[in-house]
């Protein structure tokens, strides 16, 4: 037992904290909305109205943190954060294809924030 401590220590120390899962996850939307979408589709958005991540992905991580701001941090509520999970959100994130972007967030997210 004693050999595997430091293996879960590292293990655990790999797990983002909750400020650092909301930044890489904020980062990963933005990269992947602009990756994904076309240069014509931002245009019609934008005309309409809808676009609201910017005008490229560095403006898009300023404008939805800005927007995190504004909810509750998980320490004032009753939810728990879970690192594991966050870690294997952002994998699936980071994986996922243009196509896959339009079935929504990866199952690997759901637990990321639980009632307990």
């Amino acid at each position: 037992m004693k050999r595997f401590v430091p293996m879960m220590l590292l293990l655990a120390a790999c797990a983002p904290s909750e400020d650092k899962f909301e930044a890489e996850n904020i980062a990963i939307t933005c990269q992947k909305t602009f990756e994904c979408t076309s240069e014509e589709d931002i245009a019609a958005a934008q005309e309409m109205g809808f676009w609201i991540f910017g005008a490229d992905a560095a403006e898009c991580e300023t404008i939805l943190t800005e927007a995190m701001t504004e909810y509750e941090d998980t320490a004032a509520s009753d939810l728990v954060y879970n690192k594991q999970n966050a870690k294997e959100c952002l994998a699936a994130l980071e994986a996922m294809s243009c196509e896959d972007m339009t079935s929504g967030t990866p199952s690997e997210c759901e637990g990321v924030y639980s009632e307990e």
